[in-house]
């Protein structure tokens, strides 16, 4: 574990209960030399940076994911392996690895998988003007 290295992408705020339960975990582990912690990002340029020098994603969500999430959009985007959440019945592809809210131990396994292959996905970008093109497409088909 020690050549792992966690990036949170996020401001932790000590007066928000959570984040403090968060960074209260991070001091009993003794885990601050190994958690990176960027603050508010206020660049998606920045963002995508971060991402691209990144492993793997892992992205819960208490709810499961949405497609239309702005996380998931930009490191599904780079190309990089994502473990999230899904309420639902879904099968892990293209890189992409579901398992249900609060499996904590599931998303462990998988992050250990993921981590000996490492391999990049070549995934066609996904963005409001390409989700638009395909759609004038089909209607000029029509």
């Amino acid at each position: 574990i020690n050549n792992i290295r966690l990036l949170i992408l996020a401001e932790l705020n000590k007066n928000n209960n959570y984040h403090q339960s968060i960074i209260n975990k991070i001091e009993e582990y003794k885990m601050q030399d190994n958690i990176i912690i960027t603050g508010f990002i206020d660049s998606s340029d920045k963002v995508a940076d971060y991402l691209r020098l990144s492993d793997l994603a892992i992205l819960p969500f208490k709810q499961g994911v949405s497609e239309r999430n702005g996380s998931f959009l930009a490191a599904y985007n780079q190309g990089i392996p994502i473990i999230t959440t899904c309420i639902e019945d879904k099968k892990s592809e293209d890189g992409i690895y579901y398992v249900n809210p609060g499996e904590s131990i599931k998303i462990v396994e998988e992050a250990k998988k993921i981590l000996s292959v490492k391999q990049v996905y070549r995934r066609q970008v996904l963005s409001w003007g390409k989700i638009a093109e395909i759609h004038a497409e089909t209607y000029i088909r029509l």
